[in-house]
């Protein structure tokens, strides 16, 4: 399954790469709302995940951008703020992750829909 990973924090980025690489996906990365709408117009990924405070347009700008061209596309969110995941609830674009997050039960859900694609 193709994936495309946003997140301004390098370090996510290579993480969730890394984990999601070994379970057999083929991943993108962006880091800001803008790389992550234009990447995603490029190669239509299947699964988005996405943080949701990065510079310029948010996460969830982005991915709501995204449902908009393709409303069967996943999304996951990902938050570290109680703030930013108040937010998420209430565009209901898909699962949301607290950060920082467990690996196995990222990898649990990335499976899951993985399974459905």
């Amino acid at each position: 399954m193709n994936v495309l990973i946003a997140d301004d924090e390098e370090s996510v980025l290579y993480t969730l790469k890394r984990v999601l690489v070994k379970i057999g996906c083929v991943v993108e990365t962006a880091t800001n709302g803008l790389e992550l709408v234009n990447l995603w117009k490029l190669s239509r990924q299947a699964l988005v995940l996405s943080d949701v405070d990065m510079p310029g347009l948010s996460g969830i700008e982005a991915c709501q951008e995204i449902k908009k061209l393709n409303p069967a596309v996943s999304i996951i969110i990902l938050t570290g703020s109680s703030d930013s995941k108040d937010v998420a609830l209430k565009a209901n674009l898909g699962p949301i992750v607290d950060k920082p997050f467990s690996i196995s039960e990222l990898t649990e859900l990335v499976l899951a829909i993985k399974a459905k694609h």
